[in-house]
C-alpha cells in the first residue's frame, strides 16, 4: 500500500512539472535551454521560428519599399516597386542567414553613436512578420526588425532595439538587400523540381489531357480516357517546363501589370499547361502559351496564371507538349494489379460470366455457379495487364470494327491490397478496367477494341482471343469427373480396329496384378495399365471446344481413335478420343460419358492410353545358361562359343571353327546376351496367327540362336521387314504362326546389315535399347 501511494506522488509530480514548463512557455518566460539558443542569436525571436512560420519580409531601403509575402507553402509574391512572383530560393536563403545571424565573439556589441555607423538614418530597414504564429505576435507587428548601416570591408554593422548597440556581421550574410528590385524576381516559370510533380494537365483548343503520378512512380492518363501513360514523354516535357527561365538572349519580360491579354493571345490560349506538386498539392503552377510576335516566330508569349506580368520565350518547348490526346499514350492500354482484382464480368456469346475471388480461390457466380479454374482466370487478368495496342485507329477511317454495339466486354473490379484483412468493396464500387472487344480480322491477325469514353479503336493482337471464352464451358475447372482406381474392375480399349480387354489378375499371388483377356488371354503389362489408371484418375481438359458433341462428326467422334470404357465398384465410364485439333497437331478432341462437353487433350496426357497392354517381355532366361550364339543372315552366318565359366570379359567368347573373328568386337557380345535374355517389345503387331508374308519374319534378314547347355533346346529370334515409323519386325521361334511384335529399329539396323565378310562393322553398343532410348 504504502509503495502504491509512492508512485501515485511521482506520477503526480511528473505531470505537474510538465504544466508548470507549458504554463512558462504560454506565459512567454523562457525555459534555460531557449535561453541558450538566444544568447548570441541578434534577432533571437526567429530562434523558435521555423522559416515556412514567416509569412511577410519587408525592406525599406532609401525611400524604396520591398515587400514580400508568402504564396502558399514555397511561393513568394513581390510587392512595392515590382509586382511580379519573387524568387523562393533567394528569399528562403536570406531567412535562414538571418536566423542564423549571430553577435561577433571578438566585437561584442559596439556601444557608439549609430550616425558613426551608417544607421542614424539606417541604409536599410528589415521587418519580419510571422502573422501570428506561435509567438502571439498581432498580424500588424513585425516579429524580428533589423536596422542595416554601411559596410567596411567584410563586415556590416547592423542594430535591433533590444541589443543595446550595434553589431557587426558578415557583409556577405546581409548582400541580398542591396540587390536592385528587378534581381528579386521569380525567373523560372514552373520553379518546381520534377520529382514532385504528381499531375499535369494540358488544355489545348479541342485537346484535354490530365495525368497523375501513381504511388510506383509510373504515370496514368486519367483524361480522355483511363490508361497507362508514357511516362518518357511525360518526363520529357516536364524537364522542357522545368527549364523555362527568362533569361536572355531566349526570354525576357515582355510586360507588366498587364490588363489586356489579347495582344499576347493570351486571352483564349493555345494552351494551359497545369502543374500539381506533391509539396502543395492545393497550389498548382499555371501556365498560359500565347502566340508568337509576327517578328519572332521562334519565340512565344507565356503567362504564370497567378501573375500579370508576360514573358517572351523560346518556343521549343512546345514541342514536348501534345498538341493532340494521343500525345502522351502509352502502347499499354492497361493497368491492372492482378492479386488485387476480386471481379470479373464478360458479356459475351455463351456468357454472361462472372468471376468472384473467394479465400479458396475463384468460382463462377455465372452462367452455372461452380468452381472456375483459378489458372485461367490468373491467365486472363495477366493478359489484360500486359495487353498493348499496335496502333490507335481513327474510327472515321474504319469500316465494320463490331464495336457498335460491341461482339464481347470485359470489366475488372479490383481492392486495396494491405491493410485489413478481408477488406470488401463497396458494392457500387466504379470497375478498375472496361473494354469493348469488337471484329476479329483474321487477314491483321488482329482484334478491335475501345475503351470507355475513348473515340479511338485499339489494334490489339488476337492471341488474346486465347484466354477469352470460347463457349459456355469457359474458365470452368479443367478437372474432369475421374475415374477411382481402385474400383475399376474391367478396361475396354477399341483402338486400331481392334478390342483389348483387361481385368485384374486376381489368381496372382502377387498384388496389383492383371491379365488380358481378349484378343488373346496373356499377362498385361502392369506398368502401363497403371499408368493408365493414373491418368484416368487425374483427368484434365487442355481445353473445352464445345458445350456438347452433337453427332461427334466435327470433332471425329464419331470414329474416334481411341474408344476406352471401364467397369467397376463405381459407376462405369467411358473416354472417346477424337481427331486432331485444327492448328494444334498435338492436340486431340475428346468426351467422357455422362459429361457433355467437348475438350482437348494434349498428345502428351493421351501417351498412357496408346500404350502396349500386353507384357512386353517376349523372352526370358537365365543369362548364365547361354552358351552359343549363332548370328545367320541370308548370305552368311557367324557361331561363337561362350565359356563354360564366365568372367564379363571378351575373352569368354570365341569363335568356332569356320568363323573368322575379323571386324567383331567380342566385347559387345556380354551385352548383346544380357538384352537377349530379357527381351522386351515396344509394341506387337499381332498376338497370334500366321504370320503375314510381308513382315519379311519367313526369310529373316537376321536370324539369332541362343544356345544353352544340358540338352536345353535353343532359343531363337528372327528380325525381318523394317516399318515406316522407325521400328523393325521381329518374331520369337522358328514357326509360320505366333506373336510379331516391333524392336527400336535404329540398333537393329546396324546388326541386321553387318557388312560383307573380312569387313569391319562391330556390333552395336546397345542393341536392344528400350523405346525411351530412340
Amino acid at each position: 500500500m504504502k509503495t502504491s501511494r509512492t508512485t501515485y506522488v511521482l506520477i503526480g509530480l511528473f505531470f505537474a512539472g510538465l504544466l508548470l514548463l507549458w504554463g512558462l512557455e504560454f506565459t512567454g518566460v523562457l525555459t534555460e535551454s531557449q535561453r541558450r539558443r538566444r544568447q548570441d542569436r541578434i534577432l533571437p525571436a526567429l530562434t523558435d521560428v521555423v522559416e515556412s512560420g514567416i509569412q511577410k519580409v519587408e525592406i525599406d531601403r532609401k525611400g524604396e519599399r520591398l515587400i514580400f509575402e508568402r504564396r502558399g507553402r514555397y511561393g513568394w509574391q513581390m510587392r512595392g516597386a515590382i509586382d511580379a512572383a519573387a524568387d523562393a530560393n533567394d528569399l528562403e536563403s536570406l531567412l535562414q542567414n538571418l536566423r542564423a545571424l549571430r553577435r561577433s565573439a571578438d566585437a561584442g556589441v559596439i556601444d557608439a553613436p549609430a550616425e558613426s555607423y551608417g544607421l542614424a538614418p539606417a541604409e536599410a530597414t528589415l521587418r519580419l512578420w510571422t502573422g501570428g504564429a506561435q509567438d502571439g505576435t498581432s498580424p500588424k507587428d513585425p516579429v524580428a526588425v533589423l536596422e542595416i548601416g554601411k559596410t567596411a570591408q567584410n563586415h556590416r554593422y547592423v542594430k535591433t532595439d533590444d541589443a543595446g548597440g550595434i553589431d557587426v556581421v558578415d557583409r556577405r550574410v546581409l548582400a541580398a538587400i542591396d540587390r536592385p528590385a528587378a534581381e528579386w524576381r521569380d525567373k523560372m516559370l514552373a520553379p518546381l523540381p520534377t520529382f514532385q510533380v504528381t499531375g499535369l494537365s494540358i488544355q489545348r483548343p479541342g485537346v484535354t489531357l490530365k495525368a497523375e503520378r501513381m504511388s510506383g512512380g509510373q504515370w496514368r492518363l486519367t483524361e480522355p480516357v483511363r490508361l497507362p501513360a508514357d511516362g518518357s514523354k511525360i518526363e520529357a516535357a516536364l524537364a522542357a517546363l522545368a527549364g523555362l527561365r527568362i533569361a536572355g538572349p531566349s526570354g525576357s519580360f515582355a510586360a507588366d501589370d498587364v490588363k489586356d491579354f489579347a495582344p499576347y493571345g493570351l486571352d483564349k490560349p493555345e494552351a494551359t499547361i497545369e502543374l500539381t506538386s506533391s509539396a502543395d498539392p492545393s497550389n498548382p503552377t499555371v501556365l498560359m502559351v500565347g502566340k508568337s510576335p509576327a517578328d519572332q516566330p521562334g519565340r512565344v508569349y507565356v503567362r504564370r496564371g497567378d501573375q500579370d506580368d508576360v514573358a517572351l520565350i523560346d518556343a521549343k518547348f512546345l514541342a514536348e507538349i501534345p498538341a493532340d490526346r494521343l500525345g502522351f499514350r502509352s502502347q499499354h492500354i492497361a493497368e491492372i494489379t492482378p492479386p488485387a482484382a476480386y471481379r470479373v464480368e464478360i458479356k459475351a456469346p455463351g456468357g454472361p460470366f462472372e468471376l468472384v475471388r473467394n479465400p479458396a480461390g475463384w468460382n463462377l457466380t455465372s452462367p452455372k455457379p461452380e468452381k472456375a479454374d483459378r489458372f485461367l482466370v490468373e491467365s486472363l487478368l495477366g493478359q489484360i495487364d500486359a495487353l498493348q495496342t499496335s496502333e490507335y485507329l481513327d474510327p472515321a477511317q474504319m469500316i465494320d470494327v463490331g464495336l457498335d454495339p460491341p461482339i464481347m466486354s470485359i470489366r475488372v473490379w479490383e481492392i486495396e491490397l494491405g491493410g485489413a484483412k478481408n477488406r470488401k468493396a463497396p458494392a457500387d464500387a466504379p470497375p478498375a478496367f472496361e473494354l469493348a472487344l469488337g471484329r476479329h480480322d483474321i487477314l491483321k491477325k488482329t482484334i478491335y477494341a475501345r475503351l470507355p469514353g475513348d473515340s479511338y479503336v485499339l489494334a490489339l493482337p488476337d492471341t488474346f482471343m486465347q484466354v477469352l471464352p470460347k463457349n459456355s464451358y469457359a474458365f470452368r475447372d479443367r478437372t474432369l469427373p475421374p475415374a477411382q482406381p481402385a474400383g475399376v474392375a474391367k478396361l475396354t480399349f477399341v483402338l486400331d480396329g481392334r478390342t483389348t480387354v483387361l481385368e485384374p489378375d486376381r489368381a496372382s499371388a502377387t498384388p496389383n496384378q492383371w491379365r488380358m483377356i481378349a484378343p488373346v488371354k496373356a499377362p498385361a503389362d502392369v506398368r502401363a495399365v497403371t499408368a493408365v489408371l493414373a491418368a484416368l484418375s487425374n483427368l484434365r481438359a487442355d481445353d473445352f471446344a464445345a458445350d456438347s458433341a452433337g453427332d461427334g462428326v466435327a470433332f471425329g467422334l464419331n470414329a474416334p481413335l481411341l474408344d476406352l470404357s471401364w467397369e467397376g465398384e463405381g459407376p462405369a465410364g467411358g473416354l472417346k478420343v477424337g481427331k486432331q485439333v485444327p492448328g494444334k497437331p498435338s492436340t486431340y478432341y475428346a468426351v467422357l460419358s455422362g459429361y457433355p462437353p467437348v475438350f482437348t487433350l494434349d498428345a502428351q496426357a493421351l501417351q498412357p492410353y496408346f500404350a502396349e497392354m500386353h507384357e512386353t517381355l517376349v523372352q526370358k532366361f537365365p543369362l548364365d545358361d547361354v552358351r552359343r550364339l549363332v548370328l545367320q543372315w541370308p548370305d552368311r552366318t557367324l557361331v561363337f562359343a561362350r565359356s563354360s565359366q564366365p568372367t564379363g570379359q571378351p575373352t569368354d567368347w570365341s569363335p568356332e571353327p569356320g568363323t573368322s573373328a575379323q571386324g567383331i568386337d567380342l566385347s559387345r557380345f556380354n551385352d548383346l546376351a544380357i538384352h537377349l535374355s530379357q527381351l522386351h517389345a515396344v509394341r506387337f503387331a499381332q498376338y497370334e496367327g500366321p504370320i503375314p508374308t510381308d513382315s519379311g519374319l519367313a526369310e529373316p534378314r537376321l536370324k539369332i540362336e541362343i544356345g544353352f547347355g544340358a540338352g536345353k533346346p535353343p532359343s531363337v529370334v528372327r528380325l525381318g521387314s523394317p516399318t515406316r515409323d522407325g521400328f523393325v519386325l521381329a518374331t520369337t521361334g522358328d514357326g509360320a504362326t505366333g506373336p510379331v511384335f516391333l524392336l527400336p529399329g535404329p540398333a537393329w539396323e546396324a546388326l541386321i546389315e553387318p557388312g560383307t565378310e573380312g569387313s569391319s562393322a562391330p556390333l552395336p553398343a546397345d542393341v536392344f535399347a528400350p523405346p525411351d532410348a530412340r
